[in-house]
């Protein structure tokens, strides 16, 4: 009986090529005993046995894996990086036949397929797909991420590449399975984050995990001594760790920009050591002279009497503060103390007084966020007064 395989069907019409149980019997038949075809899908067929199918074989490595291999390797070590490295080994033939069960075999016949051609066709073995993984969790007891991860391809015998994201946080692991030593690589990309949390998440994790203080995967990871953080590492850590405070404080939600110019960020400090840690902070700068508007129940009594004298003054004023995306009213209580004053001009709807600018005066500012919130001043506030730092003075304690 005369079959041509390929010319009972059509190969524009997938449907139709679809291949009668008759034909697939056919086909086993001029097999060797004990094998026969099984469906892979409608149109494909492929060499199977009710038994294990044991096939003499012999493989070849292509030129990067023998690089690896070296001169001397064995079967175990050719499948061992043909799976680390997730790439298919060439099986040698011979003259188109390969041994099936202690049967020479043309590898054409191994799998036949109506939608292509399998005339010269080549063998090969392929690796198992690398298994799913949990995602990695990284903890320091007070923020956590996770990680999803998955094993990637790595032409190497003895080390496993794990890598993955969230889309700002990004880890790789090189697992020495000979050595058992693990290379960690961690990094970030602050401009993915979406909220301040997620910044300070990111930001803690990767300072903590440097010192040592983190757990990955449920165990203790101890990176220190072998990373490093600069500088700007630790300076946009400090000013994310104020920001994220102060949103909780003012329960706002900022949207984050790392577009950070000086004056944003004198407030966050202003605001952060002033309202969130009670600070009263002192200013740097001379005040030549305030103006006062007159109201009837409070003027300024005996006025010229005072030329000459040291003063205090105390008073509240409100401000606009914009952070981010953000706008909030705070309330700013003002201390000018220890202050000469030199004049005082009486303009008919306000005062202006003017101060001797050489004087060892003090002006500070305490932040509140409301006005039921604001101290007035007593001997203990004084005593915070007269003790009060500037910014820089504070920033230079706190590192």
């Amino acid at each position: 009986m005369s079959f041509s395989f390929k010319n009972n069907f059509d190969k524009n019409n997938s449907k139709k090529n679809s291949l009668p149980d008759s034909i697939v019997d056919e086909l086993s038949t001029k097999l060797p005993s004990g094998l026969f075809y099984q469906k892979i899908d409608s149109s494909t067929l492929a060499l199977s046995s009710k038994e294990n199918i044991n096939v003499d074989v012999k493989l070849l490595p292509d030129n990067e894996m023998l690089e690896i291999l070296g001169d001397k390797y064995n079967m175990d070590d050719v499948l061992k990086l043909m799976f680390n490295s997730q790439r298919a080994v060439n099986i040698e033939t011979k003259n188109g036949k390969v041994v099936v069960n202690n049967n020479l075999i043309d590898v054409d016949l191994i799998i036949f397929s109506v939608e292509t051609e399998s005339k010269g066709a080549k063998l090969y073995l392929l690796p198992p797909k690398f298994d799913e993984i949990k995602p990695l969790v990284i903890d320091d007891g007070k923020y956590k991420l996770e990680i999803p991860i998955k094993r990637v391809p790595n032409l190497s015998l003895d080390e496993i590449k794990i890598e993955g994201d969230n889309s700002y946080f990004f880890v790789k692991l090189f697992i020495n399975e000979k050595t058992k030593k693990l290379n960690f690589t961690i990094n970030y990309d602050l401009s993915k984050c979406d909220s301040v949390l997620e910044i300070v998440t990111c930001l803690n994790l990767y300072q903590n995990l440097a010192l040592g203080k983190c757990t990955v995967g449920g165990r203790h990871l101890n990176l220190s001594g072998n990373v490093k953080l600069n500088d700007v590492d630790m300076n946009r850590l400090n000013f994310w760790n104020k920001v994220y405070t102060i949103e909780n404080k003012l329960n706002l939600c900022f949207k984050p920009s790392f577009n950070i110019n000086g004056s944003i960020y004198r407030d966050v400090l202003e605001i952060y050591y002033s309202l969130c840690e009670g600070k009263i902070l002192r200013k740097k700068i001379n005040i030549s002279n305030l103006e006062f508007k007159k109201i009837e129940d409070k003027t300024i009594k005996d006025y010229e009497d005072m030329n000459g004298k040291t003063l205090n003054f105390f008073f509240c004023s409100k401000r606009e503060i914009s952070l981010f995306d953000c706008s909030k009213t705070l309330y700013v209580y003002n201390y000018l103390c220890n202050v000469v004053v030199t004049n005082i001009v009486d303009s008919g709807k306000q005062f202006n007084i003017s101060f001797d600018t050489k004087a060892d005066s003090i002006y500070s500012i305490k932040y509140y966020d409301n006005l039921e919130t604001v101290k007035q001043p007593d001997d203990d506030v004084m005593k915070l007064v007269n003790d009060s730092k500037t910014i820089e003075e504070l920033e230079e304690i706190n590192e």
